[in-house]
């Protein structure tokens, strides 16, 4: 094998696509001089040149040279803050002179992970593709990697990424998020994947980005402790989960944008939250609007029925006519003000044979 220059770099890598392969990626088709549709054919993962795309560092072997990046597949492609586009997770590379390569099947891992082996040859970037060393790699990174895939498994890396850093604060807003917990000063949060997040930069909104990754679960946050609530059991695993911190500066409204305190929100409400994000996971909330505050309340309903049980907490409970069981709490309290009627016994006291009871609003005849 010859070894390699830096002077051909991998433009995927670098986040240009050519022309062919902009079509192929996501269309599964590409069109020949011909003129005729083809499939885009992967290549199976054999040695050879290859970059691969979004792996997460579970660990990095030492603080200098030689080292190895044990690292994981993460989802299929990957959104880079700014650029939105989702990338094919793996490419493969005819020779080192291959400037732009094809889509391929990534190779298989061992044990799930990959063995990256950097060597004082390994070109290692950031995001913005300024230069790095080994210490700025830490477990929970994510990189892209170009290099040589050896029949043992491990990749011979000559060019290594970092693109979780340097961070990039965003700015996002999520609509209809669900509070599923709170914690002092901090929520935690569950949206749908049907329901919109917006970006804003420089004052303008963009609509074309996907929302942000979110936790896989809260098990790693400081919402450790979140159950599931069984309302959302059935679709638990496909919500994007969020934390998010309010602070002094973080401004609380409810539907009608009138300015309401933390405590007003419960668990179960409908949030709209617009703050910073620098990894995808954690909200640091400028504005939470709470849509289900102030509470309608609703045209009263009238139910007859009769009453089955008189319970010690003043409630009692009546059977309607259809045969549903409804508990009606009790509206007299201490200090209400009643006006009954009767027939009323001045030795023992006792009114009875009730016809009418007056109290707060309410009127109770027979």
């Amino acid at each position: 094998m010859k070894k390699i220059t830096f002077l051909i770099v991998p433009m995927l890598l670098l986040g240009t696509l050519s022309a062919s392969a902009e079509m192929n990626v996501g269309s599964g088709t590409s069109t020949s001089n011909s003129g005729k549709s083809t499939k885009t054919m992967y290549v199976a993962p054999n040695p050879g040149f290859i970059q691969m795309n979004d792996l997460t560092v579970q660990s990095v072997s030492s603080s200098g040279l030689p080292a190895d990046i044990i690292a994981v597949k993460g989802a299929l492609g990957g959104v880079e803050p700014q650029e939105g586009k989702i990338k094919p997770s793996c490419y493969r590379y005819s020779n080192e002179d291959d400037e732009h390569g094809s889509t391929s099947d990534c190779p298989p891992s061992v044990s799930s992970t990959y063995k990256i082996k950097v060597s004082a040859v390994t070109k290692l970037m950031l995001r913005d593709r300024t230069s790095a060393n080994i210490a700025s790699f830490g477990v929970g990174d994510k990189i892209n990697v170009y290099g040589y895939y050896n029949s043992d498994g491990t990749i011979e890396s000559y060019i290594v990424r970092n693109t979780s850093k340097p961070l990039v604060t965003e700015v996002v807003q999520l609509n209809n998020a669900t509070l599923v917990s709170i914690s002092g000063n901090t929520l935690a949060v569950v949206q749908s994947e049907n329901n919109p997040c917006y970006y804003y930069m420089n004052g303008k909104t963009d609509k074309s980005r996907k929302c942000p990754m979110g936790n896989s679960d809260f098990s790693a946050t400081v919402m450790k402790s979140v159950s599931t609530p069984s309302s959302l059991m059935p679709i638990w695993n496909n919500v994007r989960k969020y934390v998010v911190t309010v602070d002094s500066s973080t401004t609380i409204l409810d539907r009608n944008r009138a300015v309401i305190s933390l405590s007003q929100l419960k668990e179960g409400d409908t949030l709209n939250i617009y703050g910073e994000t620098s990894d995808g996971q954690t909200i640091s909330a400028d504005i939470i609007r709470d849509i289900n505050l102030p509470v309608v309340v609703s045209s009263p309903n009238t139910l007859s029925g009769t009453v089955t049980q008189v319970n010690t907490d003043g409630t009692f409970t009546m059977q309607t006519s259809e045969g549903k069981l409804v508990t009606v709490k009790n509206p007299i309290t201490v200090g209400s003000t009643v006006k009954v009627q009767g027939i009323f016994d001045s030795v023992s006291n006792i009114l009875s044979e009730i016809t009418s009871i007056f109290f707060s609003g309410y009127v109770v005849s027979q």
